[in-house]
């Protein structure tokens, strides 16, 4: 087994994923609210839904709240994408990188995760993608209260 990986999740919604998408880009300081997976969030530097913006969320893996600080590096509007890379946490205790992908459509959200291992005893990050999937499935029946936001 290889040092580096893949792992990759994708949910089918009942809600339009691009509300996720807009929530998750541009206000996840909102998320907190929605699900009792994500305790926090907190804007470190840049602004909210700008490329080079990092950001701290507190949050919930394998029932132990962690850290992680994210820089956005990569934002497509058009294509509901973004493209977070781990700077800070518990998850660069086990990966020497990572970097999170977000991406929607209409009825569907992804995410995925590359990284590298430190070493080949370390497990992929599943656990992660798990509780990406747990808070989705908490904010979804609370879209009608997600912010509608005016994006061009």
């Amino acid at each position: 087994m290889g040092l580096c990986g893949k792992e990759a999740k994708q949910m089918q919604l009942k809600c339009e994923g691009n509300l996720i998408f807009d929530l998750i880009a541009y206000c996840p300081y909102e998320l907190s609210k929605l699900s009792p997976q994500i305790h926090g969030c907190d804007l470190v530097e840049g602004q909210w839904g700008t490329v080079g913006a990092i950001i701290q969320f507190t949050f919930t893996v394998d029932d132990k709240t962690v850290f992680a600080k994210e820089r956005i590096i990569a934002l497509d509007e058009e294509n509901k994408t973004i493209q977070f890379e781990t700077i800070e946490g518990q998850l660069l205790e086990a990966y020497k990188n990572c970097t999170i992908t977000v991406q929607s459509s209409n009825n569907s959200i992804s995410a995925s995760l590359e990284f590298e291992k430190k070493n080949e005893c370390i497990p992929n990050p599943t656990a992660y993608l798990n509780s990406f999937d747990k808070f989705i499935r908490d904010i979804e029946p609370n879209y009608q209260a997600i912010p509608r936001l005016a994006t061009n």
